[in-house]
């Protein structure tokens, strides 16, 4: 008997991370219940880049529209942004501030009409007639793995009751992360927090920071810790191939903008620049090292994409740094996939560029907001050191150990090395728990339906 299976993502899936969410997801449903066809729901509107992980030969069928936004929120949007993008905030801020300005608004307008309109516009609107006219009847879900925080709060939440609505078997999210400054952004909305989280009857975290969040919200019983499916890369593309290297080392570097100004902490993106110039800098003058910048967006250049960050540390780099620096822009994930295994090690400020490296077996330095939890998640989850892969990026007072943590890793750089291979090798195969545990959970179903 033929099986509907809904996989359903919060966001659209143009950066590495969300499709990595999204596809592995899927693939890792198909390789499990043999038996099961799959519908990939994605928001429309936004969607540059091809699906470039589903297999030809997949029972995976991608949807787009399951739960989009209303136009007038779409038109607020365009109105907000093409007035306020006329400002020029300080010269190293990248134009993604004007756009994040816009976001914001939009935001803070959904905050004053969720309660009462929002939901159940949405539903009434979309999901409803959708359910009515193509009998969209599940027999069990996923939720994409991703980041509860401020900026697509409420699509969670939206997303989540959608999803409940058309699964009629068990909902099950992969493993996702709970941001402590997100939550205190939305902290006057836990109570819908609460409510939506209800919906799941399996909820699966990065790690224990998560765990201990979710507590407060859920039964621990339907709480379970595991490996972020992004590591499936590693399973999808064992062997990716490496880029031509010009020099014995390379290191490379993920830049990124938009979490200062999302958190109103854009007075410290200027610093956070001269860090990473710093950094090259120390990095040119004591290794035979190229330097390679990568943005983490995949088809490149979209208006919120990490492209402008690497012109605003283009623009702070002085010509003789700059001639040692290459751009690697990847058109898909698997450019994204030989990118990072091309070099020696990673210094990323998204966390699924830092994923995909660690998979690979690369030493990866994470220059990240801690209080975003996900990527403390992933490090405790793995047993690798907190102090020593992590470096606050909204605590200027530990920029001055970039510089000193890279050249460390470096130095030790096989033992360090053998180290992420080792602990990769022995977590990996953890990614395909939720699959598992929803083919039982889908078996119990139907022994006692």
């Amino acid at each position: 008997m033929i099986m509907k299976i809904l996989v359903a993502s919060v966001v659209a899936p143009n950066g590495l991370g969300d499709e990595l969410q999204n596809i592995v997801g899927a693939v890792l449903i198909t390789k499990h219940l043999s038996n099961a066809k799959v519908d990939l729901f994605i928001p429309t509107g936004s969607l540059n880049a091809p699906l470039t992980l589903i297999p030809s030969s997949s029972s995976i069928r991608v949807l787009q529209g399951f739960h989009e936004r209303t136009d007038v929120f779409t038109i607020f949007r365009i109105f907000v942004g093409s007035g306020v993008t006329k400002q020029k905030p300080h010269k190293l801020a990248s134009p993604e501030y004007n756009t994040t300005l816009s976001k914001n608004l939009v935001s803070k307008l959904k905050d004053l009409v969720y309660k009462r309109y929002y939901e159940n516009t949405i539903m009434a609107t979309y999901v409803r007639p959708a359910v009515g006219r193509f009998g969209l009847k599940y027999d069990g879900g996923f939720i994409a793995g991703h980041t509860l925080e401020y900026v697509a709060f409420f699509d969670d939440l939206l997303t989540y009751n959608c999803a409940r609505f058309v699964v009629k078997g068990p909902l099950i999210v992969y493993p996702i992360s709970v941001s402590l400054i997100g939550l205190k952004h939305r902290e006057r909305y836990l109570k819908a927090l609460r409510k939506a989280l209800q919906r799941f009857d399996v909820i699966f975290v990065r790690g224990r920071y998560s765990y201990d969040i979710l507590t407060k919200f859920v039964d621990p019983s339907r709480l379970f810790v595991t490996l972020d499916s992004g590591f499936g890369i590693r399973i999808l593309a064992e062997n990716p191939g490496n880029f031509v290297r010009r020099r014995s080392l390379v290191v490379c570097i993920v830049p990124r903008s938009d979490y200062f100004y999302f958190y109103n902490l854009g007075r410290l993106y200027p610093r956070y620049l001269l860090a990473l110039k710093h950094l090259i800098r120390v990095l040119i003058s004591e290794f035979d090292v190229e330097i390679w910048l990568v943005p983490h967006t995949v088809k490149s250049f979209t208006r919120l994409g990490d492209e402008y960050a690497i012109h605003d540390l283009l623009g702070v780099l002085d010509e003789s740094l700059r001639r040692n620096i290459e751009i690697k822009a990847p058109q898909n994930i698997f450019d994204s996939a030989r990118i990072f295994n091309s070099c020696d090690m990673v210094v990323t400020s998204r966390m699924h560029a830092g994923i995909v490296s660690l998979a690979y077996g690369k030493p990866t330095l994470f220059f990240m907001p801690r209080d975003d939890v996900k990527v403390l998640d992933v490090l405790s989850y793995l047993g690798l050191s907190e102090e020593r892969y992590i470096i606050d990026s909204f605590n200027p007072r530990e920029y001055d150990k970039l510089h000193g943590m890279v050249k460390d890793i470096l130095f030790n750089l096989s033992r360090e090395t053998k180290t992420i291979e080792f602990t990769i090798g022995r977590h990996l195969p953890d990614i395909e728990k939720p699959v598992i545990l929803a083919k039982r959970l889908l078996s119990d179903a139907r022994v006692h339906g």
